[in-house]
């Protein structure tokens, strides 16, 4: 990358058409932050457009457009970073999204309507097929998904309670900073989701390879069934020449104290699709099939054994971004469990967000009564939603400074500081954090600051 192409600060900058500016990005925030009440409060008070405070409805957009990755050199970048883990590297600004990983993690309930019907399912096969269509769905928000979230910072949380829209609340927290852990925890009135996840993430020349290292695990109490299951590896292709592609590919096995499990193939040459079986003593019991980016079909087993070759062939030859009616693709017999929403018309120009992702991030949320350590108080993830990329680059880079000298004071001091919210147990999935139930009455009591926003 030319030396005409780089900031003040070393970071590389492009031309861009800077969009409606809020008042509190016109002051450099490295020299005088914002308070987190003033942030709160200008962030109400500018709605973005096709958003009304009276009519509850979330944001359909973000502030301004992504930058485009046509316009980036990404070799000048990565071409240092080969072999290594990327989650310990500063990356540019330009191949962040804005959000925190944190958020990423509550991506995971879009599809939470199947997690309630199959709370709801009294036929425990019909209970676990609900169960495994919602496992798949995890993984759609990745779809055309190129760019890295946010690293949180150590102790960051993220809440997001829906128990009004859809009877659930979500709590998450940065609960280690290396390695990078991040657990989350999801309560509704009949039923429980946790997980703590890990990545890391290694450039190898001309693909990257993303280990997402999680680990789930989902309770019914009504039926006393408890069902885990870990998370699936993937890559992005192409870095170097042609389209960036993410491929998902690995084994999904979800298992249960009900002695039915499944086991599920992502990824077979390549491609989106995925097939499976439900077990039940080692005996197949009903088969699965899709594509993890659209949805996913049940059919019998013997249905799915004469059929699926030919299923797959003709699948793989269609043009994987093709709108084609799912209602077209299924095998003889079989019945959709799960659909993918239809993006936004505006989606490729904004990081590819879901509907679903765009209120995650919402201004109109609020904010009295959040702790300090929400991602929504971050001010580089609101300047990158502004396209101020200059702006959000020097705040991340505050933000990181300030996190690095807080850890060498703890060390030199022999300070050790622990998370509020989940506590370290060794189970037999191996190592997690599990939620200690205190969040919800006690946040506002242990808001610490830690975006500096107060100084």
């Amino acid at each position: 990358m030319s030396e005409n192409f780089t900031s003040n600060w070393g970071r590389p900058i492009f031309c861009w058409r800077i969009g409606p500016l809020l008042s509190f990005l016109t002051q450099r925030m490295t020299d005088k932050p914002l308070s987190s009440t003033r942030l709160a409060k200008t962030l109400r008070g500018r709605m973005p457009e096709g958003l009304s405070k009276l009519s509850g409805q979330w944001r359909e957009r973000l502030p301004s457009n992504a930058v485009s990755f046509k316009d980036i050199g990404i070799w000048s970048v990565l071409k240092q970073a080969i072999g290594k883990d990327l989650t310990r590297i500063t990356i540019p600004i330009v191949y962040c999204e804005p959000l925190s990983f944190l958020q990423r993690l509550a991506e995971y309930l879009e599809y939470y309507a199947l997690l309630s019907k199959a709370s709801k399912c009294t036929d425990t096969l019909s209970r676990f097929e609900y169960i495994t269509a919602f496992v798949m769905s995890t993984l759609s928000s990745n779809n055309k998904r190129m760019t890295k979230p946010f690293n949180p910072l150590l102790f960051e949380t993220y809440e997001l309670d829906r128990r009004e829209q859809e009877g659930y609340r979500f709590v998450a927290e940065q609960v280690s900073h290396h390695p990078p852990v991040s657990a989350f925890h999801v309560e509704a009135s009949n039923l429980e989701f946790s997980g703590t996840v890990s990545p890391r993430i290694r450039f190898w020349g001309v693909s990257v390879e993303i280990q997402t290292g999680g680990n789930f695990s989902l309770k019914l109490p009504q039926y006393n069934e408890i069902y885990t299951w870990d998370s699936v590896n993937c890559s992005i292709q192409n870095i170097i020449f042609g389209d960036l592609r993410l491929v998902l590919e690995g084994t999904i096995q979800i298992n249960s104290l009900s002695g039915i499990q499944a086991k599920i193939k992502i990824g077979k040459d390549g491609s989106q699709l995925f097939e499976g079986y439900i077990y039940k003593s080692d005996e197949k019991v009903k088969a699965f099939y899709g594509d993890w980016a659209k949805f996913m079909a049940t059919c019998s087993v013997t249905n799915f054994e004469k059929k699926y070759k030919k299923w797959f062939e003709t699948m793989k030859a269609l043009d994987v971004n093709a709108d084609e009616d799912v209602n077209n693709l299924l095998i003889d017999g079989s019945t959709v469990l799960w659909q993918s929403n239809p993006r936004p018309a505006n989606s490729e120009k904004m990081y590819n967000f879901t509907n679903f992702t765009f209120l995650l991030n919402d201004p109109a949320f609020k904010f009295n009564n959040l702790p300090k350590t929400d991602s929504r108080f971050r001010p580089d993830i609101r300047l990158l939603e502004e396209n101020l990329l200059d702006e959000a680059a020097e705040e991340k880079n505050r933000l990181e400074v300030k996190q690095r000298e807080a850890r060498e004071n703890e060390e030199k001091n022999s300070i050790e500081r622990l998370p509020r919210w989940f506590v370290k147990t060794k189970t037999k999935q191996g190592k997690i954090w599990l939620f200690n139930r205190k969040y919800w009455e006690h946040k506002m009591e242990y808001s610490e600051d830690i975006f500096c926003l107060d100084q």
